[in-house]
């Protein structure tokens, strides 16, 4: 992921990154959240955005985040992760103008 992440910056392009969705098991859920980690630590150490979806689901009850299999988001849950997406995406956008 770091060569990706610096290429893509190297041609002047601002990579944003999303973090592993949550799911209701908890063994992938265990691994994700390792995964959340060692993206953000990436982030800081290569400079570029992440929205951490964990972050931005976990305030909301299961109920209105996972669709009946507990692993597909519902249509709200996708509308907060875009809303925080173009959150992140205008904040960077004003970082580097």
């Amino acid at each position: 992921m770091a060569d990706m992440i610096t290429e893509i910056k190297s041609a002047k392009a601002i990579p944003v990154v999303l973090t592993p969705f949550p799911v209701m098991d908890l063994w992938s859920n265990y691994i994700g959240k390792q995964l959340s980690a060692d993206v953000e630590a990436l982030s800081k150490t290569l400079g570029f955005p992440i929205v951490n979806t964990r972050r931005v689901l976990e305030k909301y009850p299961v109920h209105t985040i996972f669709l009946n299999d507990g692993i597909h988001l519902t249509t709200f849950a996708h509308s907060l992760v875009a809303a925080e997406l173009a959150q992140t995406i205008s904040k960077t956008e004003q970082l580097w103008q």
